[in-house]
């Protein structure tokens, strides 16, 4: 389980945000110093309003105003329930908001899976995904838990919003691979 997506937030969305929050002079700031300020200016609002600002800047033009008031309720009174196809980049505001006010925001987890693919680059990641989840899936999986995806097709495998890819650099063979709770179900073994 995870807190933290480490490749979702750019270092120029990182400076995008510090100028909407009217840090200054965000393009002096270093590269290792970004978040920090970042978190600092978030700091500078009340929780609510740095809500607002964070998800109308990731979600203009896709969610409107009412439901944007909404999500700002849901994170500020902890809930998860309705972040549906957005749940990865929802928990990318929320853990950042968490963090700048030192855990006023509850705390989410995500599902993180490593792997590595044998045998050569592996680039379609819609059935490279397919065969992550026929492996958790079958009896032959070593894990102490099942994975289980629900609502997902095959179409959905390869641009999904609720699996996020990372690697150290794109044409290698090792991969992680971030869920969002929606599409999954865990059951102790």
């Amino acid at each position: 389980m995870i807190n933290w997506i480490s490749n979702y937030w750019s270092l120029d969305e990182y400076r995008e945000l510090l100028c909407l929050f009217g840090f200054p002079n965000p393009e002096d700031i270093s590269n290792v110093d970004l978040l920090d300020s970042l978190k600092l200016a978030i700091s500078w609002n009340e929780p609510e309003k740095s809500t607002e600002l964070l998800l109308k800047y990731k979600f203009d033009g896709i969610m409107n105003e009412d439901l944007i008031k909404f999500h700002i309720q849901e994170l500020v009174n902890g809930y998860d329930r309705f972040w549906g196809k957005y749940y990865i980049s929802i928990f990318s505001i929320n853990q950042l908001l968490r963090s700048a006010y030192n855990g006023f925001f509850a705390e989410k987890k995500l599902v993180q899976v490593n792997f590595h693919h044998k045998g050569g680059l592996y680039q379609d990641r819609s059935k490279m995904l397919r065969k992550i989840a026929d492996y958790l899936k079958s009896p032959f999986s070593k894990d102490e838990f099942k994975l289980f995806f629900e609502g997902l097709d095959d179409g959905d495998f390869k641009n999904n919003t609720m699996v996020t890819w990372e690697s150290e650099q794109e044409l290698l063979e090792e991969y992680s691979m971030v869920l969002a709770p929606p599409c999954l179900v865990l059951e102790a073994g």
